[in-house]
């Protein structure tokens, strides 16, 4: 087998060690929902033991700290500070989004996720489903023929759940450019794998939620609209948080707020935005650019293991195009899938599919195991 050899300058092993449910579990599903490091999970436990017994008094230090949350965000992502608002799901985003916007018509990938495509149909856009060819090459003349003259928008996920692809945002953005489009991003299964400059990358919308590679855990979503797009759309949903004198309490007259923060329209996800904050202490810690590598040194020892022990694999073969998201073909997921949890490992699973997905925390041992797992259930 291909030796490979990750970053030694970056303690991985100590990073591990912060969520303690990879003790147990060779835990191969962030792409389902990501385990929480014990920090994450202090953050949330702190505020409501606060509110046991403090009640409300805390609540302008909660307003700083989530401040500093929207700081780390816009840093994590080169935005500006302005252009990040908190909610709870990315669903809640994709609804807000499809409702503020001008109509036109949306370009997106047949079997995209259901919470990014739903919204967009029911909001009566006109949605063009686009094929993703097998020779990913071919992906942007699909996209070509599709263009309408009424197309405004492209949406997408970034990393696609079903399947491991990953776009080139730098090829995504270009052709957006070329087309006059919109480029509208989902990347709730691409934040915290790897970096995104959302103004070297030209994005004009992006959401996430927190349970995946954000470290989160559920009940918080990230979302950002560049200024410049955000003036040209009428804000659909307001309440007393969306007010720029939000403080006064004004019940007849309102002047809203400037930036994304316009559609916090209540009381924050308080637990859900303080875990986020320590989630993205941790990514920001290592880098980005730092995990991207090692999940790409890690997915490409996975795929070699797979490949030299003739499993059925799908996934691109342009590595550009990789995500830790690799996906195998099985005659019965569900079956394969229970003997794997009673040997503590465990993947998603679509369809006939095994969904591996890797982070960070994981290791070579972890890969191996579910491979010889795997070879012993052949026989």
């Amino acid at each position: 087998m291909k030796e490979f050899q990750i970053n030694n300058k970056i303690n991985w092993k100590k990073y591990r060690q912060e969520f303690p449910a990879l003790n147990t579990y060779a835990y191969l599903n962030t792409a389902g929902g990501c385990p929480l490091a014990t920090s994450v999970k202090n953050a949330g436990v702190q505020f409501y033991n606060a509110m046991e017994q403090h009640g409300d008094i805390p609540w302008n230090k909660w307003i700083v700290q989530i401040e500093d949350t929207r700081k780390k965000v816009a840093l994590s992502i080169n935005a500006d500070i302005e252009e990040v608002a908190f909610l709870s799901t990315a669903t809640q985003a994709t609804n807000l989004v499809s409702r503020m916007l001008p109509k036109g018509g949306v370009l997106m990938l047949h079997n995209e996720f259901p919470s990014t495509s739903l919204p967009w149909i029911h909001q009566n856009y006109p949605v063009i489903f686009v094929e993703t060819p097998h020779d990913l090459t071919e992906l942007f003349t699909n996209l070509k023929k599709a263009v309408r003259p009424d197309t405004r928008y492209l949406v997408t996920s970034h990393t696609h759940y079903m399947t491991g692809f990953r776009h080139d945002l730098k090829e995504l953005s270009a052709f957006c450019k070329d087309y006059n489009l919109k480029l509208i991003l989902d990347a709730t299964q691409s934040f915290g794998s790897i970096p995104i400059d959302v103004k070297k990358d030209f994005i004009d919308i992006m959401w996430f939620s927190g349970y995946k590679y954000a470290l989160a855990g559920y009940g918080v979503a990230v979302i950002y609209i560049n200024q410049s797009l955000l003036k040209e759309m009428k804000i659909s949903e307001v309440g007393w948080n969306s007010a720029e004198d939000h403080g006064e309490m004004g019940y007849d007259r309102i002047v809203i707020k400037k930036g994304t923060a316009a559609l916090e329209t209540g009381h924050p996800p308080f637990a859900g935005i303080f875990a986020l904050n320590k989630g993205l202490d941790i990514l920001l810690e290592i880098s980005l650019e730092a995990i991207h590598e090692r999940l790409t040194e890690l997915t490409s020892y996975l795929i070699s293991s797979l490949v030299e022990n003739e499993m059925d694999i799908d996934f691109p073969i342009a590595e550009k195009y990789r995500s830790p998201i690799v996906m195998i073909n099985v005659e019965d997921a569900n079956k394969i899938k229970k003997k794997l949890i009673q040997q503590n490992i465990f993947v998603g699973k679509h369809k006939n599919q095994l969904r591996v997905s890797l982070n960070f925390y994981n290791t070579f041992k972890d890969i191996d195991r579910f491979v010889k797992a795997m070879k012993e259930f052949e026989h």
